[in-house]
């Protein structure tokens, strides 16, 4: 009986992984898919296109290196940043703050004040004021809300589609 539930189990954690890897994917997916969307003032005068992730080691960081590879915005190459701490926070294109570096978000956001930078969230139940996008999961499908006040602060040029597909 032991050895049920522990296969069980074992079975149960590797479906809960496989899921948040999908997870992560879709949002890896989602966020190049914004860069087609957006454009960035002074971009073209930038060397790279840089995607930061607050936190080390998150998940959300292997998609997008996996993702992000070979492709570029704007004929710029992509670069995936880790920010272990707010103190070697620097300016990037795209902030994500996954859900566990949520109380980050609001120094992180004051931080960043001034600076063409597209905060990306994943808040399941709420849109966080400090937010630009934020994806969740809505009757298992990914989809994203967008803070039209917050992206124009950040004097971001929205398309009509990233604007008329936002929930």
């Amino acid at each position: 009986m032991k050895i049920k539930v522990l296969i069980l189990s074992i079975i149960a954690l590797l479906a809960v992984q496989n899921a948040n890897a999908q997870l992560e994917k879709h949002q890896a997916m989602f966020i190049y898919n914004f860069t087609k969307l957006i454009h960035w003032p002074g971009l073209e005068n930038q060397l790279v296109f840089r995607i930061g992730v607050i936190g080390k080691n998150e998940p959300i960081t292997a998609a997008l290196l996996a993702d992000m590879e070979n492709r570029n915005v704007a004929g710029k190459p992509i670069e995936i940043v880790e920010f272990e701490s707010l103190d070697n926070l620097v300016a990037c294109h795209i902030l994500f703050v996954p859900n566990n570096r949520m109380s980050y978000l609001r120094r992180a956001a004051r931080t960043l004040l001034g600076v063409s930078v597209l905060i990306v969230t994943e808040a399941q139940d709420f849109m966080p004021a400090e937010s630009g996008i934020n994806i969740y999961v809505d009757n298992e499908r990914m989809v994203y809300k967008l803070n039209q006040k917050r992206t124009e602060e950040a004097r971001l040029v929205l398309s009509r589609q990233i604007i008329s597909n936002s929930r």
